[in-house]
């Protein structure tokens, strides 16, 4: 960082009680955000000798005008500018939460993108274990100011005044109350034998599921709302973050429950808050606030196609059968399997130009302004002459890239302005060929084979808004992103059993996916309701359509 610039802020308040032995409170989240990279300025609210369901505990707290006068020592201290984020937790009084939300609004003042988290720290099953007075101090003064809340299921009842026995429940309960981003902790699962925690956005809802743990240390609430908030600064997606931290508490849990520990043995387990090997069943919800509903199968043969190593993966609708998923060797294999009047949604392109303009056919163009921090998924597709440029099947490497530099040089005198090939769109020419082909030797195809895009289908059935994450990160399987893709299609009707199957030999999980997605766009164009990109459709020279459909 070059002279002069000022640093980023990194540095977390952390205002919660204090224990000589355990890891609850301000123990548990101060290690958690040190281990992960964030300088920490602890305040303890209360000090005592450990948690007090190990027995009395002798409770010290500061006087409220010390306790105040301290933290307008800091709201004037000239490190202000270092802190990117406060996480409150257990307050002593109810005078602290007014004393809190001074330096919250102070904090704000300085660096506006400082994130508040406020873990309302003030009940459980049995109810509420503060003072009423506190709890209402905190309704009152923090949690309107609050980013992110962290309340546990009990907690979130007490705060609306409802039972919350179903996720559902909570869904609907915690879009009632501020703020609108709220992890709920302790939260139903859908199996009997496991708890969740529930991330609720403006738009969005997760569930992150892991096997429930009997007579857990306490701790837990503390933890969870530091990895998350940690997650958060780091860069993580909401859904990505949520199904990291849930993985990492819960490791660290069942490690420390395993030992026979009676408080959370995070320091042993450090290295669980950064890579977490557990495995979480994250999935989405039904959000009041999203326009998702099922798409109804048409009475014909429709069927979702993508490129695969092994050819090509169909996801089939029959009517009266169950979904089934097939690798075909060849395009023309899969359509000779199907009634002629099956309706086919492939994600290839469909229709060459002679010549392209800026970013490719125009249908790429046109979804890419659709697909925000997806867009990158489509590639720009050249030339006809481009594409069948090069039409030997190499093994050779070099043999390979020697060919993509000769297609691209075809690509650049078809082009205005001149633009290569990526590497990504060269891989996939052979498909576009053998697609290309069958079409002009069966024009009639033409008619109900049509190109689809996974993302702008997803888009399209996510009420017209962008995954929030991607489906690999660095060429591998990004499992929030896949989590979140299948939770869609379950909402759109897809039954989880056929989703969450392996997918066919030969075929990624990212592919059987998107096979499922561009399906129920053939289920959409049977019925009428599809929207191509562009509208009408253009023509190549050998009369092809040049859209894609949604």
């Amino acid at each position: 960082m070059g002279p002069g610039k000022p640093r980023a802020p990194r540095s977390v308040i952390v205002i919660s009680s204090h224990v000589a032995r355990g890891s609850v409170g301000n123990r548990a989240a101060v290690f958690a955000l040190e281990t992960l990279g964030h300088p920490v300025w602890a305040v303890p609210t209360v000090i005592l000798p450990w948690h007090p369901g190990h027995g009395r505990a002798t409770r010290i707290v500061p006087d409220d005008q010390s306790f105040a006068a301290l933290l307008r020592d800091l709201e004037t201290s000239r490190w202000l500018d270092e802190v990117g984020a406060v996480l409150t937790g257990y307050l002593g009084t109810p005078a602290q939460a007014k004393s809190v939300a001074s330096l919250v609004d102070a904090v704000k003042r300085q660096n506006p993108s400082v994130i508040y988290v406020c873990d309302p720290v003030i009940g459980d099953k049995a109810g509420l274990y503060v003072p009423e007075a506190l709890a209402i101090s905190i309704r009152e003064h923090l949690l309107p100011r609050a980013d992110i809340a962290t309340p546990n299921r009990y907690e979130l009842e007490w705060l609306t005044g409802s039972v919350l026995d179903t996720a559902e429940a909570i869904v609907a309960a915690a879009s009632s109350v501020g703020p609108d981003k709220m992890l709920v902790t302790s939260a139903p699962a859908a199996g009997a034998d496991g708890i969740a925690n529930l991330l609720l956005t403006p738009s969005r809802a997760f569930l992150a599921e892991h096997p429930l743990v009997e007579n857990p240390p306490n701790g837990l609430g503390d933890l969870t709302a530091a990895v998350f908030l940690a997650r958060l600064m780091a860069g993580e997606g909401l859904g990505e973050a949520v199904h990291s931290t849930t993985a990492a508490v819960f490791e660290i849990l069942s490690r420390t429950a395993a030992r026979g520990g009676d408080e959370l043995q995070i320091e042993t387990d450090a290295k669980s808050l950064s890579r977490p090997v557990s495995k979480i069943r994250l999935h989405e919800l039904s959000h009041p606030a999203r326009n998702i509903r099922p798409v109804p199968l048409p009475d014909i043969e429709i069927a979702g196609v993508d490129g695969c190593k092994a050819g090509w993966i169909a996801v089939v609708s029959r009517p009266g059968r169950p979904l089934e998923s097939r690798i075909f060797a060849r395009f023309s294999d899969l359509v000779d399997s199907l009634s002629n009047a099956a309706i086919i949604a492939v994600d290839m392109p469909i229709g060459l130009p002679d010549r392209v303009g800026h970013g490719g056919r125009g249908p790429e163009r046109l979804v890419r302004e659709k697909l925000g921090q997806r867009q990158s998924s489509v590639f720009s597709i050249p030339s006809r002459d481009a594409v069948h440029a090069e039409t030997a099947d190499f093994t050779d490497l070099e043999a390979w890239y020697d060919a993509h530099r000769r297609a691209s040089a075809v690509a650049r005198a078809t082009s205005e302005p001149p633009r290569a090939i990526s590497i990504q769109a060269f891989g996939i020419f052979s498909k576009i060929r053998e697609l290309d082909a069958l079409l002009r030797e069966r024009p009639e195809l033409a008619e109900r084979v049509i190109e689809s895009h996974p993302e702008a289908a997803f888009w399209r059935l996510n009420g017209e808004k962008e995954m929030t994450e991607p489906k690999k990160v660095k060429g591998r399987i990004h499992e929030a992103g896949m989590a979140e893709r299948r939770d869609l299609l379950a909402g759109c009707g897809i039954p989880y059993d056929f989703l969450d199957a392996a997918p066919p030999r030969g075929c990624g999980e990212d592919d059987f996916l998107d096979a499922a997605a561009v399906m129920l766009v053939a289920a959409r164009h049977a019925r009428g309701e599809a929207v191509p990109f562009p509208d009408p459709p253009g023509r190549d020279s050998h009369g092809l359509p040049i859209a894609i459909w949604t």
